[in-house]
């Protein structure tokens, strides 16, 4: 005899509605630079660029080099003494006066803090007997550095048709002197002191050119510029627990725009790392309209796979020598979540 076993007709199952797609990370914002980069250096990888090779005026981005050029080449004890030359330069100085008598510490110093173009001709003229004797030697170190866009004529900045540098160059120069811990901590100093003028006696305090100092976490350095040709300039460090972050602007508008400019792109990376950071410790990752729970170690495994499409370009331009990508060893099993629609369609722009 056969048995029927009754069972209850279930009701038709009801899932919740699926959650419109949402961008891993907010698109690039907009700023007036013509050019840009911003460079997480934990990673190694330019997160977003614009224009990187493009040859711009650099203004008195120019005295990065000066100032490496000069704590390299001489010991900066040494006695300088200020030429009329030097004493006339114009524009931004620190009344340097004619026949005095400086150390070559206090004349890059007050040339990286307030961007004196009268030190920078003071500085110049002692350690290459000259100006076209240093300026030789500035080309020298950026071909050293392999700053292939890059070319200098004078110390200080102001404008030349053969005057130029390029948005990745800066940042190849800006890194290069933040290793440097006396460029480091003269960068950082808000107020520098020189002596008294011997011509009348008056206080000589430098001022420090890069205001983010004052008012933007992490801020570390590092140089300003402006001139007409060029527009405003900034190269800008900054370190927070996060990470370091490195940003070139070029050419940004108005008075203030430089700093406006670098704390959008800023404010940016440092949202797009610290999101990239909880992908690697979190439990879910964000797959386009859907959540999905993952493993932690596969999480970090997917994180790995987003800096290896941000190298690549998805997050920015790919930098100029590209590196292998990292290998991935498979952890916890082979199905790695597949982040791609979830990290590609926010940031595609109209090259595909």
């Amino acid at each position: 005899m056969s048995v029927i076993l009754a069972v209850p007709v279930m009701a038709a199952l009801t899932l919740p509605p699926v959650p419109p797609p949402s961008p891993v990370w907010e698109p690039t914002p907009s700023i007036t630079a013509t050019t840009h980069i911003v460079y997480d250096a934990d990673r190694d990888l330019i997160i977003d660029v614009i224009g990187p090779d493009q040859e711009r005026a650099m203004a008195s981005t120019t005295k990065m080099m000066t100032a490496i050029v000069a704590i390299e080449e001489r010991n900066l004890d040494d006695d300088v003494l200020v030429s009329e030359a030097a004493a006339d330069a114009g524009e931004a100085e620190v009344d340097l006066v004619a026949g005095e008598t400086l150390t070559l510490r206090q004349l890059v110093t007050a040339m990286v803090v307030q961007s004196a173009n009268d030190a920078a001709i003071a500085v110049a003229e002692h350690i290459g007997g000259s100006v076209p004797g240093f300026v030789e030697m500035m080309n020298a170190k950026g071909a050293e550095l392999g700053m292939q866009h890059t070319n200098y004529t004078n110390p200080h900045g102001l404008d030349d048709p053969d005057h130029y540098t390029s948005a990745n160059d800066l940042l190849t120069l800006g890194r290069y002197v933040m290793d440097n811990q006396i460029y480091r901590e003269m960068a950082a100093l808000r107020t520098f002191d020189l002596p008294p003028s011997p011509e009348d006696g008056s206080e000589r305090t430098a001022e420090n050119t890069n205001l983010m100092l004052d008012d933007y976490e992490g801020t570390t350095g590092i140089k300003t510029g402006f001139t007409s040709n060029a527009g405003r300039v900034f190269v800008g460090s900054f370190e927070r627990p996060v990470g370091t972050i490195y940003s070139v602007v070029m050419g940004s508008e108005d008075e203030f725009d430089h700093f406006a400019d670098t704390r959008k792109l800023v404010d940016w990376g440092y949202s797009l790392t610290t999101r990239a950071q909880a992908l690697t410790t979190g439990r879910q990752v964000n797959r386009g309209a859907l959540l999905v729970e993952a493993d932690p170690l596969q999480t970090t495994a997917a994180a790995e796979t987003v800096l290896v499409l941000a190298v690549d370009g998805v997050l920015g331009g790919p930098r100029r020598e590209p590196a292998p990508p990292p290998v991935i060893t498979e952890r916890g099993g082979s199905d790695l979540p597949d982040l791609t629609d979830a990290i590609l369609w926010p940031f595609r722009n109209d090259d595909g």
